[in-house]
C-alpha cells in the first residue's frame, strides 16, 4: 500500500531461524487481501529436515565415535557434521561409500569435507561454485574465503552437470 501498488506483497530479507514466522504472517497477509478466512498454521508443527528430535548432545554422543570409526573420519569432522546436517549426516556419509576420497577435507580452512560438495549437488539443488562455497557450505565465508577449494568444487559442478570448460570457467 505505502508504494501505491495493489495486490502486491513484497518480503525481503529475514533470517533462517524467523523464517516460517515471516511465511506464516505472509500467508495470513493474502487471505486477509483475498477476504478469506485463514487457517491454521501447520509448519510448525512439522521438523525440519535434519532436525534431532532429542538432544543433540546425546545424538552426539551414540554417533559421534561409531561414524568417526565407520567412515574414518577425525571425531572433530563428524561433530562439526553433525551441528551441519543434524540427522541427515547419514546420507552425507553414505557418499563416502561410493568413493572414500569424498571423505577428504575439501580445504585446509574448514572442517567441510568433498562430500558436502555431492550432497549440495544431489539433495540441495546447487548448481554453480558460489551456491555450493557460500549457500550450502558458507565455506566462501570463512578464513582463506574457500579459494583452495574452488578447482576441485569447479570440477564435480562440471562433470555433474556435464558442463563445458567455458561454462565452468564463467562461474569462478
Amino acid at each position: 500500500e505505502s508504494d501505491g501498488i495493489e495486490n502486491f506483497i513484497s518480503l525481503i530479507g529475514g533470517k533462517l531461524t524467523t523464517y516460517r514466522n515471516l511465511s506464516e504472517q505472509a500467508t495470513d497477509l493474502v487471505y486477509k487481501k483475498l477476504n478469506k478466512e485463514k487457517i491454521g498454521c501447520k509448519t510448525k508443527l512439522i521438523p525440519l529436515l535434519g532436525c534431532i528430535k532429542d538432544s543433540v548432545k546425546i545424538f552426539k554422543n551414540e554417533n559421534c565415535k561409531k561414524l568417526s570409526d565407520r567412515y574414518k573420519l577425525d571425531e572433530d569432522i563428524v561433530n562439526h557434521l553433525i551441528d551441519v546436517y543434524g540427522s541427515q549426516i547419514f546420507n552425507l556419509l553414505n557418499l563416502i561409500n561410493d568413493n572414500p576420497d569424498f571423505g577428504k577435507l575439501l580445504s585446509s580452512h574448514s572442517l567441510d569435507i568433498r562430500a558436502q560438495v555431492h550432497y549440495a549437488l544431489k539433495y540441495e539443488l546447487a548448481f554453480t561454485v558460489s551456491d555450493v562455497l557460500l549457500r550450502r557450505l558458507s565455506l566462501g565465508l570463512s578464513e582463506g574465503l574457500g579459494e583452495d577449494s574452488i578447482s576441485y568444487v569447479a570440477e564435480q559442478i562440471k562433470n555433474y552437470f556435464n558442463l563445458t570448460q567455458e561454462e565452468i570457467a564463467k562461474q569462478i
